[in-house]
């Protein structure tokens, strides 16, 4: 590890160790007042308006009214500006609803709840995801939704090929490929099997990404917890792109050269090229066989285009990995630092993510709900629930310094490869330093400094 390296990981230690203590709140006990009494609280997120405001209804029987909860949808592109600006100007909300990408950049405008009130345990074993939300002193947010990444296959593409079913791992898509994708003169492609290998032109290539590197062997980032002689314990945090975990590969090396090579046209699986559509449209338009999406996403497609014959099936997995797993975006409720009500903020909180609660906006959403409770008693009628809910349960969440400048990371990491500017050992060495710095500059409140 070079010396610029060594010192930012130095420096998160530091900035870490420091943060750790702000917005920490020491509760004697969580006692919200009857729903009569207790204190307005306003929740913001980015869930639909009309969804999250039944769900409050349908809580009054929970000691909390619809008047003293006030949800406000926002749009996911403005929130994060708009929260530090509430802050600023001391017209923040009291709860906060934010994927686990977003937590790590506004922790420390986010009040702990002590393992005292919130025991890890308990987490642990109500909510899938927990371990996501759980620092070093406490709880960052209570877990709400879980929107797993999974694959939707164009089930008339299959058989007119002469494919049974959707393939489950990755070396049957390796298999499929060349059946499924139409090339026309000059390599050019008419119809493709899967889209990957670009960035720009198929949707959610990172989370992509972070699902096949996970499945490689680690996560992108990892948060352990450090001892400090004579103080709390502190939140360390790494970046595990380039770094050795398993076997004789780095887990983000395998992970890119298996992305990057279904854009190279001399080989066999070349299915995809950035001259081509959004993936999204692309499969809508029925000349995309299989797509990686989002759970909630189903609903979107088919109202798209209602004669695609659509499937759903898990992610496909890597027979070489231990464990099944795909990548989720994790929500959940954190507690606003400068809420004057914090007692009744995390009743309303707990009550959000509540049984009746998540069940009702997951059937809303499209999502799975995060209480293991729910997830473990499906519809078994409908093999599109089915799957989201096993999915969830498979899911893991990536900590983040800042999504949108970790996606500009992967981006680049991309182009470096396909373009061959870089080797993919030297892509992922790049990438590990770029995203060490942004952790670096989130930590100490700094704007990011991407590479070029």
């Amino acid at each position: 590890m070079n010396e610029r390296t060594s010192t930012f990981q130095l420096i998160l230690m530091i900035v870490a160790g420091s943060l750790a203590v702000v917005g920490v709140v020491t509760f004697a006990f969580f006692r919200a007042q009857n729903a009569a009494t207790g204190a307005p609280i306003v929740v913001w997120g980015t869930l639909p308006q009309a969804a999250f405001d039944k769900v409050l209804i349908d809580l009054e029987g929970l000691e909390l009214s619809k008047g003293n909860v006030t949800y406000f949808a926002k749009l996911p592109a403005e929130l994060d500006a708009e929260l530090v600006e509430a802050i600023a100007d001391n017209v923040a909300p009291d709860l906060v609803i934010l994927e686990a990408g977003q937590m790590f950049q506004h922790a420390k405008r986010f009040m702990t709840v002590p393992y005292a009130s919130l025991p890890l345990e308990t987490l642990q074993q109500t909510f899938v995801g927990g371990d996501a939300f759980a620092g070093a002193t406490g709880v960052i947010a209570v877990p709400l939704l879980v929107d797993p990444l999974v694959m939707y296959s164009n089930s008339a593409r299959f058989a007119s090929a002469g494919i049974a079913s959707a393939p489950g791992y990755w070396d049957q898509v390796l298999a499929v490929t060349p059946d499924l994708t139409e090339l026309g003169p000059s390599r050019s492609v008419a119809r493709s099997s899967i889209a990957l290998g670009e960035y720009g032109n198929v949707a959610h290539a990172k989370e992509i990404f972070f699902a096949i590197a996970g499945q490689a062997g680690a996560g992108m980032f990892a948060r352990e917890t450090a001892e400090v002689s004579g103080a709390a314990p502190i939140d360390q945090y790494r970046v595990l792109l380039s770094g050795q975990q398993t076997g004789t590969t780095p887990p983000g090396t395998a992970a890119l050269l298996f992305y990057t090579q279904f854009a190279d046209a001399s080989k066999d699986v070349y299915t995809w090229n950035r001259a081509l559509p959004l993936s999204t449209d692309r499969f809508i338009s029925g000349d995309l066989a299989m797509y990686l999406g989002f759970g909630s996403e189903r609903a979107v497609l088919r109202d798209q285009n209602p004669n695609l014959p659509i499937g759903i099936s898990p992610l496909p997995q890597s027979r070489a990995a231990a464990e099944r797993s795909t990548y989720g975006r994790f929500y959940a409720v954190a507690i606003v630092r400068t809420t004057r009500a914090p007692a009744d903020a995390f009743a309303a909180a707990w009550a959000i993510a509540s049984a009746p609660a998540e069940e009702a906006l997951a059937a809303a959403t499209g999502m799975a709900p995060s209480r293991r409770e729910l997830l473990d008693r499906p519809d078994y009628s409908r093999a599109d629930q089915t799957t989201v809910y096993a999915s969830a349960v498979m899911a893991r969440p990536a900590l983040q310094p800042n999504p949108g400048e970790t996606g500009k990371v992967i981006e680049r990491m991309m182009g470096n490869v396909s373009s061959g500017r870089l080797p993919v050992d030297e892509a992922t060495s790049f990438a590990q330093q770029e995203l060490e710095l942004l952790f670096g500059a989130s930590l100490a409140g700094l704007p990011p400094q991407p590479g070029s």
